[in-house]
C-alpha cells in the first residue's frame, strides 16, 4: 500500500516502509521514509506543518564554497519537544514524487560544448508549484549558477535566473561571448539553484552576497536527479559584430513624420573577392529605429558595406544622413537620380566590432 489511510497501525507502517521493526521511534526515523512525502513524521523543534520546514536545504551565499551535502529530511528526535507520533503517517505516500529537480535524463549538455553552435537544454521538474514559493519565500525565481576559473586561472562566478526556469541556454550570443575569452581554457561547473532574492537577469557576473539554494541531488524512485554538471568547451570562432541602427534626430518641439522610409542592403565581402547579402529592407520606417545586427567570421570576410538609400520623395530635400559614431571606414554618394540621398558605408579591415548609429537630421522646421 503506497498511501497510508487514517485507520493506520504499526503493522501497516512497518509494511509500507519495508521495515523490520515494530518500534514507533525507529519507524518515525526510518531510512526508507520518502522524505518528499507531504505527510510524514517531522521534527517539531525546527519544523511546523509547512512543507518546506521539513527539510534541511543546502544553502550558500557567494563567494562561499558551494555545499557538497544534499537535501535531507528533518525527522523527529523523540521526547516532549519532538515526539514520535504515529498520526504523522496518516496520508503518507511512499511513492510521492520529487517536487523540484533536474532529472539527469532531461539534461542535454555535450561532453565538449561548441560555444558557437551548441545549446544546453534543461527540463525542470516542478511537481508542486507552491513548493517553489516556499523555497524562496519571495516567489520562485530559479535557474543556474556557474562557478570556476577563467583562462588566466582567476576565480569567476556567473548566474542567470528566471521565474520559469531556463529551458535552454547558449553561450553563442555576442554579449555572453565577450565574458568568456579563450573559453576552451575555462574550468566551469554549472549548478541548478533557486535564488533567495527577487532577481530576473540574463547571464551576468554574480555579485558577492547573492544567496542560493541548491536543487536536490539523489536517486528517487529509480530516477537520478542532479544539481551540478561540469562544463568543457571547444574554442570560439573569432567573430566580428556589426550593428546598424537608424533613428531620427529632430529639432525640439517637432513630431517625427511617419512617412520617411529608406532602402538598405548589407553586403559582406569575402577574402576571395565574392560577396554575400546579409540582409536588408525596402521602405523601412526610419522612425521605428530599424536595427540590423550580424556576426561574421573575420577569417572569412574582409569588409562589410551598408548601402543606404532614401527613396525619391522630395518632401524633405534638406535631410542629411550621417554616422554619429566613429568607425573604421568611409561613406560616399553615387548620384543615382532615383534617390534623393544615397550613401554607402564601408567597414574595412574586420579587426574589431563596429557599432554605427545613423541619424536623420534636418535643421529646417518640419511639419507634422
Amino acid at each position: 500500500m503506497a498511501i497510508i489511510p487514517q485507520e493506520l497501525s504499526i503493522s501497516l507502517i512497518k509494511t509500507t516502509l519495508h521495515a523490520a521493526t515494530n518500534n514507533l521511534g525507529q519507524l518515525c526515523r526510518h531510512a526508507n521514509i520518502n522524505m518528499w512525502a507531504s505527510k510524514r513524521p517531522y521534527d517539531r523543534q525546527t519544523g511546523t506543518a509547512s512543507y518546506i520546514t521539513h527539510f534541511n536545504i543546502p544553502e550558500f551565499t557567494t563567494p562561499a564554497v558551494v555545499p557538497t551535502s544534499g537535501w535531507s529530511p528533518r525527522l523527529p528526535q523523540g521526547g516532549e519537544k519532538s515526539p514520535f507520533k504515529m498520526g504523522d503517517f496518516v496520508g503518507y505516500n511512499h511513492d510521492e514524487g520529487i517536487p523540484l529537480g533536474i532529472k539527469k535524463t532531461d539534461l542535454s549538455i555535450p561532453t565538449v560544448i561548441n560555444p558557437n553552435t551548441d545549446v544546453i537544454k534543461i527540463k525542470y521538474t516542478k511537481g508542486i508549484v507552491s513548493f517553489l514559493q516556499e523555497v524562496t519565500a519571495l516567489g520562485c525565481p530559479y535557474g543556474i549558477y556557474i562557478e570556476g576559473t577563467n583562462h588566466n586561472g582567476a576565480k569567476c562566478r556567473f548566474y542567470s535566473v528566471d521565474y520559469d526556469g531556463l529551458p535552454s541556454f547558449s553561450f553563442s550570443p555576442r554579449s555572453i561571448r565577450k565574458m568568456f575569452p579563450q573559453i576552451e581554457k575555462w574550468n566551469l561547473t554549472l549548478y541548478f539553484v533557486v535564488i533567495l532574492i527577487r532577481r530576473y537577469a540574463l547571464l551576468q557576473p554574480c555579485p558577492d552576497g547573492t544567496p542560493f539554494r541548491l536543487f536536490p541531488a539523489q536517486v528517487h524512485k529509480g530516477v537520478e536527479y542532479i544539481n551540478k554538471v561540469p562544463l568543457k568547451f571547444s574554442a570560439y570562432y573569432e567573430y566580428i559584430e556589426v550593428t546598424f541602427s537608424i533613428m531620427p534626430s529632430e529639432p525640439a518641439g517637432y513630431f517625427c513624420p511617419s512617412d520617411t522610409v529608406l532602402d538598405y542592403v548589407v553586403l559582406a565581402y569575402r577574402k576571395d573577392g565574392s560577396s554575400e547579402n546579409l540582409g536588408g529592407g525596402t521602405n523601412v520606417d526610419v522612425w521605428r529605429e530599424p536595427t540590423f545586427i550580424r556576426d561574421f567570421r573575420k577569417d572569412i570576410y574582409s569588409y562589410i558595406e551598408i548601402c543606404m538609400r532614401e527613396p525619391g520623395s522630395r518632401r524633405y530635400p534638406n535631410a542629411q544622413w550621417y554616422p554619429s559614431i566613429q568607425y573604421s571606414g568611409s561613406y560616399r554618394t553615387t548620384g543615382d537620380p532615383n534617390y534623393d540621398l544615397e550613401y554607402i558605408f564601408t567597414f574595412r579591415g574586420g579587426e574589431s566590432d563596429c557599432n554605427v548609429l545613423i541619424k536623420a537630421f534636418d535643421s529646417d522646421a518640419r511639419p507634422d
